[in-house]
C-alpha cells in the first residue's frame, strides 16, 4: 500500500488516504441493470438503469442511476454538470432529442448527489461535503461512466461521451482510461482545480473553507505542477500523488485521451469554468478540434444544441 505523508493543506480527513485503493477504484465494475423509474424522477425517460453504487470507503451513496433512451444504432453517455435542476433538465432533453434524430441512443448518468441520487444522508449538496467525500464522489463517477460505456458497447457497438462542465472533468478521465469509448465531446469544462476555483464564480457562492476552496488549497499546497512533470516522465500509475485531488484533476489524465478522439466547445465569457482553464485542458489534450462560441456557461446548452450534436457525431465517427 502506498500512503501519502503530506498534510493535505490541513485537512485531517485525508491524512491517511490510501492512494493504491483510489487508483483501484477506477477499475471498479458497476453492474447496470434495467429498473423502474425513481419515485421522484426529475427528467422524463422511456427506460431507466440502476446499479449498486461503487464503494467509497464507507461514504453513503444512493444507488447509481441513469435515464435511458434506448432507440438508436450507436450509444452516448451524457455526464451532466453540478447544476441540473429545472430549466437545465429541459435543455439536456433537447440534446437527447437531437441525438435521437441522428439515430443515437442515450443514457444520462446522474452523478452522486444529483437527481434521484440527491437524498442520501451525506449528499445534501456538493458544497456541504467534506474534502474526502467530494473528491471521492468525483472519483467514483469515473467507474460508473466506464461501466456504462461497456454496457453500451455490448448492445450498440459505437459508444461516445458528452461531458458538460463537471461532467467534462469526469469524462476526460473516463476517456483516458476506457477503451470502450470511441470518442467524446467536452463542453464548458477545463482543467486545474485550483485555477477553476480561484478564478471562477465558485469562490463567491461557496463559504470560506467550503469543499471547492479547500480542494483548491490542497492542489496548491502539494505542488500539482511538479506532480504533472513527473507524470509526463513516468506515467500516472508510477508517481505517488501527495494529494487525493491530483487523481480527480483532468489535467493528470488529458494526455492519455488522444486528440483524435475528442472535440471541445468553450464559451468566451464563462464565469464558472473560466475560458483560460478550458484552454489549459485543450492544450493538455493535444489541441483537438475546438469551437469557441459566444456566451457564458449555461448558454452552450441553450443556444448550441445543433453544434453539440454535430460535433459529438463527428467524435464517434458515425456515418
Amino acid at each position: 500500500m502506498t500512503r501519502s505523508d503530506g498534510d493535505f493543506g490541513g485537512s485531517p480527513e485525508l491524512q491517511d488516504w490510501d492512494s493504491d485503493s483510489w487508483i483501484g477504484l477506477y477499475e471498479a465494475e458497476v453492474a447496470w441493470r434495467p429498473a423502474p423509474a425513481p419515485d421522484r424522477p426529475c427528467i422524463e425517460a422511456p427506460s431507466w438503469l440502476t446499479a449498486p453504487a461503487p464503494s467509497l470507503g464507507g461514504i453513503p451513496l444512493l444507488p447509481s442511476s441513469a435515464a435511458l433512451w434506448p432507440e438508436g444504432e450507436a450509444f452516448v453517455v451524457l455526464v451532466h454538470g453540478i447544476a441540473v435542476e429545472g430549466l437545465l433538465w429541459r435543455l439536456y432533453g433537447r440534446v437527447v432529442r437531437g441525438l435521437q434524430k441522428r439515430g443515437v441512443a442515450c443514457a444520462l448518468l446522474f452523478l452522486p448527489g444529483h437527481g434521484p441520487r440527491a437524498r442520501g444522508p451525506a449528499l445534501g449538496g456538493m458544497s456541504r461535503l467534506s474534502v474526502a467525500e467530494a473528491l471521492s464522489v468525483a472519483h467514483g463517477a469515473v467507474s460508473e461512466v466506464r461501466s456504462l460505456a461497456r454496457w453500451g458497447r455490448e448492445r450498440y457497438g459505437k459508444v461516445g461521451l458528452l461531458g458538460v462542465s463537471l461532467g467534462g472533468m469526469v469524462g476526460t478521465i473516463a476517456l483516458a482510461l476506457e477503451g470502450a469509448l470511441d470518442g467524446g465531446l467536452l463542453a464548458v469544462t477545463g482543467g486545474g482545480l485550483s485555477s477553476i476555483v480561484r478564478h471562477g464564480t465558485a469562490r463567491f457562492f461557496l463559504p470560506v473553507g467550503g469543499t471547492a476552496l479547500r480542494a483548491a488549497a490542497l492542489v496548491e499546497a502539494a505542488s500539482y505542477g511538479a506532480y504533472l512533470e513527473q507524470v509526463a516522465l513516468r506515467g500516472w500509475r508510477s508517481v505517488r500523488p501527495s494529494s487525493a485531488a491530483f487523481l480527480v484533476d483532468p489535467l493528470t489524465f488529458a494526455p492519455l485521451v488522444g486528440r483524435e478522439r475528442v472535440r471541445m466547445i468553450l464559451t468566451r465569457w464563462d464565469p464558472v469554468v473560466p475560458y483560460r482553464c478550458g484552454v489549459d485542458l485543450w492544450r493538455a489534450l493535444g489541441r483537438p478540434p475546438l469551437d469557441r462560441v459566444p456566451g457564458a456557461h449555461g448558454s452552450v446548452l441553450l443556444f448550441q444544441r445543433d453544434l453539440i450534436v454535430r460535433r459529438l457525431v463527428e467524435a464517434i465517427a458515425l456515418s
